[in-house]
């Protein structure tokens, strides 16, 4: 993730953060009826600027209202946010909302993407330096780059130069931005999204235009991909036990035995996560140390999904996991949960090398707990 922290930060005592987290809650939880189904792209943006904008940020103001400077940053991060979050997702906030109405008239109403001309309502707002340390920028720049109308390339390996100029070229009849840091960090979110999302590190080509472009100009944005490039091949190197397995082809009655026969004579760990869950991902950070303690020992960790977890996503996040990993269809999945009695993720089951079924843990208990029923188990 590519963040911006402004010298000696915003400043704020504990109580003041505190009411900022309420302020942006209050903003989030603004629930606004409109049945926008019934709108157009233009009708929407209209509708949610001129409106339902002003009355989060009344909301948000009701909660924390502090000096100028700390309420304008709050304003512009707001601000970011409204458009990632409700301004650039007309399409989904439309069928949602038919989902949810009552009154439908064809069950397979589909609403339509908006043009390149929608976007035009970002022209009402300066994209200003002071933008930059938004908590919400990061966010608002990778939406930007995945907007349909614009059909912005990946950086790849093509001369960065060469890339923004595209991007001006596929935006400048709708969008009047002349920020040369805003195209910079537009490139820099990019490599980011390869880098955090893909999980594949820069090629030799890459690192070259970083290192060249960035050397004049903002040498901070090359520092930190080159940090983040090197991390990551330190994590890939970690997870190099990785395995994607097949579902053993039985009835799902019998599904989780026959999986965990496949491991007989070793301790087992099934963890069930999804890409979308935090608590999932913090935990398996957390038992990364676990399995480089453990790799002498016959424990084996194999991670469940379903799809609920986008499959192309879930096939980049275990690069960096290690492990064997199963992906099962809902069907499979929701036996299971009836099964096992949890509805909730991470879960965790814990099988000696008989393949005896010894602990459930519904949540993380966790990493020094988690160790010793392991070492339990492995003592038996």
């Amino acid at each position: 993730m590519i963040i911006t922290e402004s010298k000696g930060g915003l400043g704020l005592t504990s109580n003041e953060t505190v009411s900022f987290g309420g302020a942006i809650m209050a903003f989030e939880e603004f629930h606004s009826p409109d049945k926008y189904y019934r709108m157009t792209p233009e009708e929407f943006v209209n509708q949610e600027l001129n409106f339902n904008l002003k009355e989060r940020m009344k909301a948000a103001f009701n909660v924390y209202n502090q000096s100028e400077r700390i309420n304008n940053y709050l304003r512009n991060s707001l601000e970011l946010l409204f458009f990632n979050g409700k301004l650039f997702q007309y399409k989904e906030e439309a069928e949602r909302s038919y989902r949810n109405t009552t009154d439908k008239v064809e069950s397979n109403y589909v609403a339509s993407e908006p043009d390149a001309s929608y976007y035009s309502f970002l022209n009402q707002y300066e994209l200003t330096p002071q933008h930059l340390y938004c908590f919400s920028y990061s966010g608002f720049i990778k939406a930007f780059l995945s907007i349909k109308a614009f059909d912005i390339p990946t950086v790849g390996n093509t001369s960065i130069k060469v890339w923004i100029d595209e991007v001006k070229g596929r935006i400048k009849k709708v969008l009047k931005i002349d920020s040369e840091l805003f195209y910079d960090l537009l490139a820099a979110n990019s490599f980011d999204l390869q880098l955090s999302y893909e999980n594949k590190p820069l090629t030799k080509t890459q690192i070259a235009n970083i290192t060249n472009y960035y050397s004049t100009q903002n040498s901070a944005i090359a520092t930190v991909l080159l940090n983040q490039n090197s991390q990551l091949i330190e994590k890939l190197k970690s997870s190099q036990d990785l395995k994607v397995k097949n579902t053993p082809n039985v009835a799902k009655e019998k599904l989780m035995d026959t999986l965990i026969a496949g491991y007989k004579g070793k301790v087992v760990l099934v963890d069930f996560w999804a890409t979308w869950c935090t608590p999932c991902a913090d935990a398996i950070k957390k038992i990364r140390g676990l399995k480089e303690a453990l790799k002498e020992k016959d424990v084996v960790f194999v991670y469940i999904a379903n799809p609920s977890s986008p499959k192309k996503v879930w096939e980049n996040q275990i690069k960096i996991i290690g492990g064997e990993h199963y992906y099962l269809t809902a069907d499979e999945w929701s036996f299971i949960t009836e099964q096992f009695e949890f509805n909730t993720i991470p879960t965790y089951l814990i099988y000696n090398s008989k393949g005896s079924l010894k602990d459930k843990s519904i949540g993380f208990p966790g990493i020094k707990k988690m160790q010793a029923l392991l070492e339990n188990v492995l003592q038996e």
